[in-house]
């Protein structure tokens, strides 16, 4: 702290860097977010992917489009409108799903790049609770592996 009684930039960043990893652990054990992992086995339904993306090229993607999405365009249409939600899903998390799923026709099939909306979904809902980046960026590293390449029940 300065003499004025106002704390140091180093202070405020590292303050700030402590809050995240804090509501970064308490939501890794929440039963809501445990839910939304387990949630990830739908992947064993859908059909296999004809080629899996290395599990590093894996966790940049999600980092990447994780802070795109929910840091970027879901924070700032929940600032610009506020909490308004339907149900449980708010109307940001509506927005930047939607923009995540039409990005995703660059590289997918319509239908397929429509199937990446639930997922969305879900990582908007983990943001909306926690806003945490982190548990946002593990969350969809998990339903990209798990999509990619099925490593349980012998599927691998």
């Amino acid at each position: 702290m300065t003499k004025s009684g106002t704390q140091t930039p180093s202070r405020r960043f590292t303050r700030a860097l402590l809050r995240q990893w804090s509501a970064t652990w308490r939501g890794l054990v929440s039963p809501g977010y445990l839910a939304l992992v387990l949630a990830g086995g739908v992947a064993y339904a859908l059909p296999r992917p004809a080629a899996a993306l290395p599990l590093g090229m894996l966790l940049l993607k999600a980092c990447a489009e994780e802070a795109a999405f929910r840091f970027g365009l879901q924070e700032t249409v929940h600032r610009l409108i506020s909490d308004r939600t339907f149900g449980p899903v708010s109307v940001a998390n509506l927005a930047a799903s939607g923009t995540f799923s039409a990005m995703h026709l660059v590289s997918h099939s319509p239908p397929w790049a429509l199937a990446t909306f639930v997922p969305s979904l879900a990582f908007g809902l983990v943001w909306d609770r926690h806003r945490s980046l982190p548990l946002c960026v593990l969350l969809h590293f998990v339903y990209n592996a798990l999509y990619f390449h099925r490593p349980l029940l012998g599927a691998g």
